[in-house]
């Protein structure tokens, strides 16, 4: 495990830079038929347009400065791509406010709503089925490599995923992690005030086929995976983890209310080779989430968790700290992929 000492403020030039004057946003709505499944992806990319200052709301929740359907910055070179994965009942706009930031960098960013597991559709039996998130996650990869636009758009040779909460276990699954109902079994027994498992209450766990969790759901085409206050720690297998080949960059706050840090981004960063952490000193498990408008404010007053940060007084903290978790993801995403920038331009001279 390497600690994330510090980030710096202003990045070299380096393949990506793009004249991103803007950013835009597009929805597809998907559908995988072998699984019987939507999959709905919110695409955000860099745009020529230059009112950086419009300002919308997702979901009438979160803050937004994005156009939907805006022009793509078409004389651009193929843009590398990151996979975005929503946490528990969640959806595809939870870290809108971190894919704004990297289609400016010139990232094309495309988040993933897992079906039945968000805020609008969930069951308990989606939350405990995990699985079903990385392949979500390699179905949008196929689509959007078969698509008539975004195929040439995006170079897949830079293809990343990122997560927060259980999305921050399906980045770290495409790299290989592989999850134990049993081991997440044994600890809930053991730990029965821990709150994530809680989460599954209510679920007919007899209706649940459990024969693909314990598969290894690894992608070879993701080539590096961020997981913001990843879930699951205590059910991976840990020699699992110990095989990870992929670079992976953790990102937690250590006054996480919901997941124990030691027990699980401590103890990913611990096991994976190499793996880079950023432990923020406060925040708590939603500082990962958007600024909210008023209504979201409104709509999550009596919520159980602390979606805006209001109860933990850490409002007016969210911007500076998604500003210092932007520059820490740039600047591995970066290092990470400016090798396979280099080879992907040497191939097509």
């Amino acid at each position: 495990m390497r600690r994330v000492a510090g980030v710096c403020a202003i990045l070299i030039a380096w393949p990506l830079a793009v004249s991103a004057l803007g950013v835009g946003f597009e929805e597809l709505k998907l559908r995988d038929e072998s699984r019987d499944r939507p999959v709905h992806l919110k695409v955000w990319y860099p745009v020529e347009d230059a009112r950086r200052d419009i300002s919308i709301s997702y979901d009438l929740a979160f803050k937004g400065h994005a156009r939907a359907n805006a022009t793509y910055l078409e004389q651009a070179a193929p843009r590398p791509l990151v996979m975005l994965s929503h946490g528990d009942r969640g959806s595809n706009v939870d870290q809108s406010w971190l894919a704004e930031a990297l289609a400016l960098q010139g990232y094309v960013v495309a988040a993933v709503s897992h079906w039945m597991n968000t805020w609008r559709e969930n069951t308990p039996e989606a939350t405990i089925k995990v699985w079903d998130r990385p392949l979500d996650i390699r179905f949008a990869l196929d689509e959007l490599a078969a698509h008539p636009a975004w195929h040439a758009r995006i170079d897949f040779a830079r293809v990343s995923a990122v997560g927060h909460s259980a999305g921050g276990y399906t980045a770290l699954a495409l790299a290989g992690a592989i999850y134990s109902p049993r081991r997440m079994s044994e600890y809930c027994n053991a730990q029965s005030g821990a709150r994530e498992c809680r989460l599954g209450d209510g679920a007919d766990l007899e209706s649940i086929d459990f024969t693909a969790a314990r598969d290894s759901y690894r992608d070879p085409r993701i080539r590096a995976v961020v997981a913001m206050a990843p879930a699951l720690g205590p059910g991976v297998e840990p020699g699992s983890l110990s095989r990870i080949a992929t670079p992976t960059l953790i990102i937690a706050a250590r006054d996480d209310e919901l997941l124990d840090y030691d027990l699980n981004a401590k103890a990913y960063a611990d096991r994976i080779p190499g793996a880079q952490i950023l432990p923020l000193p406060k925040g708590g498990h939603f500082v990962f989430m958007p600024e909210c408008t008023l209504m979201g404010k409104a709509v999550t007053w009596f919520h159980r968790f602390d979606i805006c940060g209001r109860r933990a007084g850490m409002v007016a903290d969210r911007p500076g700290q998604h500003e210092q978790i932007v520059k820490a993801i740039t600047v591995f995403l970066h290092e990470e992929l400016a090798a396979r920038s280099a080879v992907t331009s040497t191939r097509r001279q």
